[in-house]
């Protein structure tokens, strides 16, 4: 199994065979251990996710890589609506049928929010201040971890 529960806190964490080894160069240097099923066959030539989505003009790796850098992408048009549209089914899905909660929390918060979730290790390397409100300074959350 590559996720484990860490025993301090309760939080997902990965096993060491799950794990991007030092030296590895990028995603081709995985290792499968294990497959269950076997793969569809088709009687044409299937396309990946990314041909389609650069086909429809809904996913532009270019404009993504000049804001944020390799490995992130800009969904536009179709693309986007589809990725709302599926996050939207799995908050119903899950909100209504198997008893989670959502919640939608500020997107700046007190530096002690994030020490104690563990988003912020120190306010100099990882959290900057982004605003002053009424004399504390106030930090932007990390949208994902």
């Amino acid at each position: 199994m590559p996720f484990r529960r860490s025993s301090n806190n309760g939080s997902w964490v990965s096993q060491p065979a799950a794990r991007v080894g030092t030296g590895w160069k990028d995603e081709t240097d995985n290792v499968e251990i294990r497959r269950w099923g076997e793969p569809k066959r088709f009687s044409f030539e299937p396309l990946d996710h990314i041909k389609i989505g650069e086909h429809l003009s809904g996913l532009d790796f270019e404009a993504a890589a000049r804001m944020s850098g390799s490995r992130f992408v800009v969904l536009k048009s179709q693309v986007a609506r589809l990725h709302r549209a599926l996050a939207q089914f799995m908050l119903d899905l899950h909100t209504t049928e198997h008893g989670y909660t959502e919640v939608h929390v500020p997107y700046l918060v007190q530096q002690q929010a994030l020490l104690v979730r563990g988003s912020c290790r120190s306010s100099s390397r990882i959290c900057s201040p982004c605003a002053a409100s009424r004399g504390s300074i106030s930090f932007q959350r990390p949208k994902y971890r």
